[in-house]
């Protein structure tokens, strides 16, 4: 008698908690801040203007943390992003980096 009242109490009291006793959290979902900066997933060139045929400004190396500052479709249906990078003195700060043809 007394082994199954321990017995219903264990399987009806824990009925809340997953496997193991703790408390199931859910996954947190982070969401962009506006200002936050983005990852160059790819490196390539920071152009002075949004056209293949632009003078690059600078190499960018993959990891490179940018700042959009707005987006722009060529004629051509090519798609450009102007964006702001950390930079050291004396270098370029904003050019425009191609995501890709149409």
């Amino acid at each position: 008698m007394r082994w199954a009242l321990l017995l219903g109490a264990a399987l009806c009291l824990p009925v809340a908690l997953p496997a193991g006793g703790a408390p199931a959290r859910e996954g947190e979902v982070r969401q962009r801040r506006r200002r936050e900066p983005w990852l160059a997933v790819s490196g390539g060139d920071l152009r002075c203007a949004p056209a293949q045929s632009a003078p690059a400004l600078v190499a960018l190396p993959s990891g490179t943390p940018l700042i959009p500052v707005r987006r722009w479709r060529c004629a051509s249906g090519f798609r450009w992003l102007q964006v702001e990078v950390a930079a050291a003195a004396g270098r370029p700060r904003r050019g425009w980096i191609a995501l890709g043809a149409p």
